[in-house]
């Protein structure tokens, strides 16, 4: 159950994480349409990401080494 509790907490923050980035795409996109961009210049909408599963969460180690996201601790 706490392993569940801890995916919808990741889950959650993912969610709000999107949103934020969609909030900017859409000022950046307002931004280049008023310079002139044609729509089909506009960069795509960032996708959310795949939702967290068990397995996912209990493997914390991370495998690519070249990854600069979880390296706070460095």
């Amino acid at each position: 159950k706490r392993m569940k509790a801890a995916i919808e907490k990741v889950w959650e923050q993912m969610g709000v994480d999107h949103k934020a980035a969609i909030t900017a795409h859409d000022a950046q996109c307002a931004v280049l349409l008023m310079q002139g961009v044609a729509k089909k210049q506009l960069p795509k909408k960032p996708k959310k990401g795949i939702k967290p599963k068990e397995v996912e969460m209990s493997e914390s180690k991370p495998e690519i080494e070249g990854s600069d996201e979880d390296d706070d601790d460095e």
